[in-house]
């Protein structure tokens, strides 16, 4: 553990969240948003690294998703459609390699 101050903050090496679990962020909260208003289809896949990365690049983001895995062979990525031109970008860094803009 790391202490500064009053303030102690543990120190995760590994994954920090099961990439199936939604993310809320703090402006989700703020806004007021529920899980449903997240509807925006962002990813559909079967390759679960994919999936453990692109919910590591959204909270990254602080872009909040939910996560559909209905079958336990695929998984369906929503983010709310406000969020969605930003997500695209973040995705496609995720995908593709490239970075989004600054």
């Amino acid at each position: 553990m790391l202490v500064i101050g009053a303030i102690v903050r543990s120190i995760n090496l590994g994954p920090s969240n099961d990439p199936r679990e939604p993310y809320w962020s703090r402006r989700t909260k703020r806004k007021g948003w529920y899980a449903e208003d997240l509807e925006s289809l962002l990813w559909t896949g079967t390759n679960l690294n994919a999936l453990d990365g692109i919910g590591m690049a959204l909270r990254e983001h602080d872009i909040a998703y939910r996560v559909d895995c209905r079958d336990p062979r695929s998984a369906k990525v929503f983010v709310h459609p406000e969020d969605e031109a930003s997500a695209r970008e973040v995705l496609r860094g995720v995908l593709e390699g490239v970075p989004p803009p600054e």
